[in-house]
């Protein structure tokens, strides 16, 4: 399946050292990407998103140094930005009515809401990038 996206690159932004790896597995899983960065932290994310251009990005919502709601929101809202149109997997465990709305008008967005199985993040992956 490689090569069906238009950067072979993921980058997943969670702080719990455990989601990290459970998220780092279903990407492996789909076999559609040739490096997968992981960050946990908004600082870390900013930094990986200035450097490079992705394929795909799963974004935790709470982090030690801000949220990824307001880094995904930034992301959407400035199209300058070479990431801005990234199809992303937003998670967490606790969402407010209107985040969830929010993100469900944003484009290219799936909300999977905490505690998920690997096997609903590769479905969902598959569904963002169009595969399934």
């Amino acid at each position: 399946m490689k090569n069906l996206v238009s950067h072979p690159k993921a980058l997943i932004l969670d702080d719990d050292p455990i989601i990290l790896e459970i998220l780092n597995t279903a990407v492996e899983i789909t076999e559609i990407f040739d490096s997968i960065v992981q960050v946990s932290s908004y600082k870390d994310a900013k930094s990986a998103l200035a450097k490079d251009c992705f394929g795909l990005m799963i974004i935790d919502h709470h982090l030690p140094d801000g949220n990824g709601y307001q880094l995904l929101s930034d992301l959407r809202h400035n199209p300058s930005e070479k990431n801005c149109n990234v199809p992303t997997l937003f998670t967490t465990g606790a969402i407010e009515a209107e985040m969830e709305k929010e993100l469900k008008s944003l484009p290219l967005v799936h909300f999977l809401p905490k505690p998920y199985v690997i096997e609903n993040v590769v479905e969902v992956i598959l569904d963002l990038l169009k595969l399934r």
